[in-house]
């Protein structure tokens, strides 16, 4: 895992590695709750919306595999 080998380049840094690691996982979550809850019904929202919903939703996706 990341942490893991980040923290055995600096020893001392592994609490504030997993700080900050759990603030970016909470982000995550409640970033992928918020993009679900979002209508994506093509015909109410414009196309540069969907198109970045699109990317958003990928982009969480690549995340995830990596957490």
């Amino acid at each position: 895992m990341i942490i893991k080998e980040m923290s055995t380049e600096h020893p001392r840094s592994t609490w504030y590695i997993e700080k900050h690691w759990a603030a970016i996982v909470e982000v995550l979550k409640a970033s992928k709750e918020a993009l679900e809850s979002v209508p994506t019904d093509n015909t109410s929202l414009p196309f540069p919306f969907t198109q970045a919903h699109q990317q958003l939703k990928k982009a969480i996706t690549q995340l995830e595999e990596i957490v």
